[in-house]
């Protein structure tokens, strides 16, 4: 269980910027059949996923089309 999720972020963010990688960002956060409750916010550049339940992958998907071909 990790409760760090937003320090995760913080920290991939910063590698991000610093390899310049800084277009078209989406955050994935998987595992949420383990969030037991817990509440974390969906927004049009971040979704939650359950590769295990499938929860979420068909609007990843969607996502990462709309990046690709309807900027």
């Amino acid at each position: 269980e990790n409760l760090y999720y937003e320090e995760n972020i913080r920290v991939t963010n910063k590698v991000l910027d610093e390899v310049h990688a800084t277009q078209n960002r989406i955050v994935v956060m998987n595992k949420c059949d383990l969030l037991n409750g817990r509440e974390i916010e969906e927004n049009e550049r971040q979704v939650l996923i359950s590769a295990k339940t499938g929860k979420g992958i068909e609007k990843l998907k969607n996502m990462i089309y709309d990046n690709l071909y309807n900027k």
